[in-house]
């Protein structure tokens, strides 16, 4: 005897399953609002992203305060380079951005190494970038914030006994801070 709602149906051979017109109609109806109410959304103005999320794709991103380390001495050894740790902290319950510059001094200027940015800090959490130097010099970081509550961190580092150690961090006191608006103006 069929079942009447899934229309399981003897001799319809082995792992055979028939849907009932309701049960095929019912999921078409769900897999449809799953993929169109993100569109739904969007058609009426409103976006499914917090704003907050999306004002890098809108051009605009305005950071209020900077943080410099000093130049400091990474070397390239066979095999291996010193690196550097970039780490942000927000330690606020708000979307917040940042824009990290990693800079090599060549002795006839400077060489913009790694540009990253504007970059969200998703609410008490961090957002964290990684260098490894491919050639020795003298390198320092530029970190724009887009508020006071994302607390920066660098760690200039060399690998050796199977671990990376330290050879200079830098904590929130450590850096030159600069406020950015109205006018460039160091803070400490």
């Amino acid at each position: 005897m069929p079942n009447p709602i899934l229309n399981i149906k003897r001799g319809a051979g082995p792992g055979r399953l028939h849907l009932s017109a309701r049960i095929r109609a019912t999921a078409c109806a769900i897999l449809c609002l799953i993929l169109l109410v993100p569109f739904i959304i969007h058609a009426q103005g409103a976006s499914p992203m917090p704003q907050q999320e999306t004002a890098s794709e809108q051009g605009f991103v305005e950071f209020k305060y900077e943080y410099l380390t000093s130049a400091e001495t990474l070397m390239v050894f066979p095999n291996q380079g010193d690196a550097l740790s970039v780490v942000v902290l927000n330690d606020s319950s708000a979307f917040e951005y940042t824009h990290i510059t990693i800079y090599r001094d060549t002795g006839a200027g400077t060489t913009t190494m790694v540009e990253k940015g504007p970059q969200v800090v998703y609410p008490t959490s961090q957002w964290h970038l990684g260098y490894t130097a491919l050639e020795a010099g003298e390198y320092w970081v530029r970190i724009q914030t887009t508020s006071q509550y994302l607390i920066p961190k660098v760690s200039f580092e060399r690998y050796g006994d199977r671990a990376w150690s330290p050879l200079v961090s830098y904590t929130p006191g450590d850096f030159a801070v600069f406020q950015l608006k109205p006018l460039r103006k160091r803070m400490w």
